[in-house]
């Protein structure tokens, strides 16, 4: 569920606490599958950082700022497009 707060003219989609984490447990099952659109996506991960990585947000998040240089807002911005797009 998405919610939307408007405030002097903004909108602001707030979503519903653990909305994220259902479809991240989702992406943990099933990261045997997406790991190869997840390379796709970002080329710079390496099959071993993929292993690593083995379905987990936080390493996910860990591995790109570290590939990518980004502070972790726009990491985990880019992860929640990226699994948006799924």
């Amino acid at each position: 569920m998405i919610r939307i707060l408007i405030l002097k003219n903004y909108a602001v989609i707030l979503k519903v606490h653990g909305e994220k984490d259902m479809n991240w447990d989702q992406i943990k099952s099933r990261w045997i599958q997406l790991r190869g659109k997840a390379k796709e996506k970002w080329g710079k991960l390496t099959d071993e950082d993929l292993d690593l990585i083995d379905g987990k947000r936080d390493r996910l998040v860990e591995k790109l700022q570290e590939k990518y240089r980004r502070s972790r807002y726009v990491t985990e911005r880019e992860i929640d497009k990226w699994i948006d797009g799924l």
